[in-house]
């Protein structure tokens, strides 16, 4: 079955828990203050977490009257790699996520990425031409960061693209450029690549184009990886520099955050849920206040969980 069959399945299963009108989460999306971008890895840790705890989450950084200006947003693809693989169905730990959000009035929004640019013609006044050549623009600036979008491009014949990104008159002029890519690129998605990560990336170029004017608005990257992380980052960087408002999140950090807003306050349970979701000795990074510089140490989980409920910050390095 292919990869638009399977999310098109998953969208329907997934109907009644967000939203999945392109045009009302992209006028959601458009309103927000703050857009939050769930990967898959991400949500897939979020399972370690109770429902008290999830909405103690969303207590600490949601105004409640101010809900809708903050929306959890999951792209298909990340929605396709979340899925349960035997039954292509949408896994029951998403639905409990999503649906605990949307009682605490935060909407959870699926974003096709192929059709996102394509909604936002309605809220802009640019035409065809003008968003074919951001895209081709922003990939071109981006060929040392996104570069799994780049291997999908570079060795798939069939792609409408190549690796130099020259491209017809015809080509510009055409309002389903953007969609036949993209859609393209979706269908060579395999196991364990960073195509979905990726093109999340393309999902906020197309964002802040449609908002760049827009103060305080702010968009955060929810993953457990960090080559993805690092690579999503600097093409922001590249491509915005520091016009836009843009921030990673890790697991490991939200777990940090957790514990100083006083939503977690027992060893034992932050022990339980790292012990779920990392390696039992992982590197790390203590930071230390100037002029002392900060180093890689491999320190167990036991010892980390120590160090947090003493005051210390780590940063996530890996496993090795």
């Amino acid at each position: 079955m292919s990869v638009h069959k399977v999310i098109n399945a998953l969208k329907a299963d997934l109907s009644s828990y967000v939203i999945t009108d392109e045009e009302k989460a992209c006028e959601i999306l458009l309103r927000s203050r703050m857009a939050v971008f769930l990967d898959t890895c991400f949500i897939s840790s979020l399972q370690a977490l109770g429902d008290k705890q999830l909405e103690d989450i969303l207590l600490n950084v949601v105004d409640k009257a101010n809900a809708q200006k903050i929306v959890f947003v999951i792209t298909e693809l990340v929605l396709y790699e979340a899925r349960d693989p035997r039954t292509n169905t949408v896994q029951d730990y998403v639905k409990r996520i999503v649906n605990i959000a949307e009682k605490n009035d935060v909407p959870v929004v699926l974003i096709n990425e192929e059709n996102i640019h394509e909604v936002l013609l309605k809220f802009s006044g640019a035409g065809v031409n003008w968003w074919n050549d951001v895209f081709l623009e922003r990939l071109k600036e981006n060929k040392a960061n996104l570069t799994k979008l780049m291997v999908v491009i570079k060795t798939d014949e069939e792609s409408v693209l190549n690796d130099s990104f020259e491209v017809t008159k015809a080509q510009l002029k055409d309002v389903g450029f953007i969609k036949d890519t993209i859609g393209h690129i979706k269908e060579r998605k395999s196991d364990k690549d960073s195509i979905a990560e990726e093109l999340i990336c393309i999902v906020v170029f197309f964002l802040f184009e449609g908002f760049m004017n827009v103060p305080n608005k702010k968009v955060l990257f929810c993953s457990n990886d960090n080559e993805a992380l690092a690579r999503v980052r600097m093409a922001i960087k590249t491509s915005y520099g520091t016009k836009t408002s843009f921030e990673n999140v890790h697991f490991f950090t939200l777990i940090q955050f957790m514990i100083a807003q006083g939503i977690l306050t027992d060893k034992g349970t932050v022990l339980g849920i790292l012990k779920k979701t990392m390696a039992p000795r992982i590197l790390v990074v203590e930071k230390e206040e100037l002029p002392f510089c900060e180093t890689e140490q491999m320190m167990t989980l036991e010892e980390i969980v120590d160090g947090m409920f003493d005051g210390k910050v780590y940063s996530y390095r890996g496993n090795r």
